[in-house]
């Protein structure tokens, strides 16, 4: 009762979108760069009960290989306007490898017991979201002369590389039924993205370049539900499904040549 360690494997679906602003304000793009990735999923849970009703809980999330492709816009001197569809550059490569995505945090809390089926656990804690994509190859479509003139292919090698390192510290409350073999848990958290940075390597520039963002704050959001049902004591199965929302913001990018 004091102890609990859980594994499991699933699938996941993570997006990046890389914005360019055209200005210090406004969410006009200049640049737009979609990450997206279907992988599966390994994560590992750990909740210890201590004294007086505090918990200390860890969680790690692990995906690699998958499905992914990377998508990106530009808005430059062919374009009637910022309009989405107005992009007068674009490039995709169905080539993309998600090299890693590892998200992972530790809270510590206080079960709070609202009756013999019912408990809430107040809590708050840090968390560290480290994620890496590599564009292969692909196609395009850009204004040389004209508006979209040119159609070409981009050479089967590593052409853009992209990297977020986002701390986070959060807060939160998870609510735990347990009603027999079976038992829900379902939470919410809020928290602040502390000295976040993107890396994004492009190799095929001339000559080759990459840019830096450093996100001194931002706002993140995220969910979870999971239903357990307890075959024996010591075995167990379990569905669950969490969703997390980083929200954007404005930040100084640094463009510096390789």
């Amino acid at each position: 009762q004091n102890f609990v360690l859980r594994g499991g494997i699933g699938w996941s679906g993570i997006t990046a979108r890389e914005h360019v602003y055209a200005a210090s304000s406004g969410d006009e793009n200049l640049s737009l760069l979609v990450w997206e990735s279907s992988a599966p999923l390994a994560n590992v849970d750990v909740k210890v009960r201590l004294p007086d009703a505090w918990t200390l809980r860890g969680h790690i999330d692990a995906a690699l290989l998958g499905d992914s492709t990377m998508t990106d816009y530009d808005w430059t001197g062919f374009s009637p306007s910022f309009d989405f569809d107005d992009w007068d550059h674009r490039s995709i490569s169905p080539n993309t490898s998600l090299d890693w995505y590892l998200k992972g945090d530790v809270a510590f809390g206080r079960d709070l017991p609202i009756n013999e089926v019912l408990t809430v656990n107040v809590n708050g804690g840090f968390g560290y979201t480290d994620v890496q994509w590599t564009a292969v190859g692909g196609t395009f479509i850009y204004s040389t002369g004209g508006f979209r003139d040119t159609i070409g292919t981009i050479p089967d090698i590593p052409a853009v590389r992209y990297r977020q390192q986002l701390p986070t510290v959060f807060a939160g409350f998870d609510t735990f039924v347990n009603d027999g073999p079976w038992s829900m848990e379902a939470g919410a958290k809020a928290g602040l993205v502390l000295f976040g940075q993107s890396v994004d390597h492009h190799y095929l520039r001339s000559p080759p370049m990459y840019i830096t963002d450093n996100l001194t704050f931002g706002q993140v959001l995220s969910a979870d539900v999971k239903l357990d049902y307890n075959i024996t004591d010591h075995l167990g199965l379990y569905l669950a499904g969490s969703y997390e929302k980083m929200f954007a913001g404005h930040t100084i990018t640094d463009y510096r040549q390789i």
